[in-house]
């Protein structure tokens, strides 16, 4: 097994949008998905590179009344594999930390930078 790490993060975001705002008080769904996205960080900076997982917005405890009863949180989180873990959980936090920054009140974004 190779443990060479040669790749080096590009810190510069690149980002698609999704579709529609969030309706009502955007704070708890932010809450919520961030904490989803940092526990998948850790998990996608490690071994296979990759973590996703799906969560009931009524499981997680938060009560989101402008949310539907079955509405559902999807994320998936990557990470190149020439990264080492420390250098992918780093840039993974990075994009999570800026992610309000470019798709605040989305319901849906991909963001990313890229590694060489």
């Amino acid at each position: 097994m190779n443990h060479d790490f040669p790749g080096e993060i590009d810190y510069k975001i690149r980002y698609d949008l999704a579709l529609k705002h969030v309706n009502g008080d955007p704070p708890p769904f932010t809450r919520m998905t961030n904490k989803l996205l940092f526990c998948l960080a850790a998990e996608a900076s490690e071994a296979y590179k990759y973590a996703v997982k799906m969560v009931s917005v009524y499981e997680s405890h938060i009560f989101m009344r402008w949310l539907d009863r079955k509405q559902k949180l999807h994320a998936k989180v990557q990470c190149t594999k020439d990264l080492s873990a420390n250098d992918g959980l780093i840039c993974l936090d990075n994009l999570i930390r800026e992610l309000p920054t470019y798709c605040d009140r989305k319901t849906g974004a991909m963001i990313y930078c890229e590694s060489y």
